[in-house]
């Protein structure tokens, strides 16, 4: 695999694994935090929180300022209504998927959704001898994988624009006025 392979792979790995939907990560059993991005001072009618069956949305937890609403019964899940945060536990590899929270806020008419992927790994890791032990979760563990893939996103783009600004002055010099194909600048060419 040549070099602009490689980097293809890890910035596609970057930006679509872990870049273009904030990420949380979580391991089977665990349990993880889904901070919404939404604006914590701005009152809100509606606080969804939702998860896909297919192109299907299905309510897991929130309210509405307007009617009663009931967690769904499959997920176990809790709102913090001040922080605007949901709390997911008991993880399985089911889980994994994209989640999305749904927010109308009271003095605009305005909503706003924003969506997250969940990514659920194994909860054991194998030691150097051999045995199996657990790897304990937590919300500040997944956030804190979200930058790394954050930080890979962003060394890749750099990595892009200096390779894209070397070859367009590379072009720039081969064609420019007097320039010749060989590199050389222009006259006629030296006799041994």
């Amino acid at each position: 695999m040549n070099i602009l392979g490689l980097l293809w792979l890890v910035g596609y790995a970057a930006i679509f694994k872990g870049f273009a939907y904030p990420t949380v990560y979580g391991e089977v059993g665990g349990e993880v935090l889904f901070l919404c991005p939404c604006d914590k001072e701005r009152p809100v009618n509606i606080f969804y929180f939702q998860g896909f069956n297919g192109s299907d949305k299905v309510f897991i937890n929130g309210w509405h300022a307007k009617k009663p609403t009931k967690p769904n019964p499959d997920l176990l899940t809790s709102v913090n209504r001040t922080e605007r945060t949901v709390t997911m536990w008991n993880l399985t590899a089911g889980n994994e998927g994209f989640y999305q929270f749904f927010i109308d806020y009271v003095d605009a008419d305005e909503t706003k959704e924003y969506s997250i992927f969940l990514n659920v790994s194994e909860k054991t890791t194998t030691t150097r001898s051999g045995e199996q032990q657990p790897i304990h979760s937590s919300a500040e563990q997944s956030h804190r994988h979200h930058w790394y893939f954050l930080a890979a996103g962003c060394l890749f783009v750099l990595l892009l624009v200096v390779i894209i600004l070397h070859v367009v002055a590379t072009r720039r010099q081969h064609s420019a006025p007097g320039a010749s194909p060989s590199g050389a600048s222009g006259g006629a060419p030296e006799e041994p």
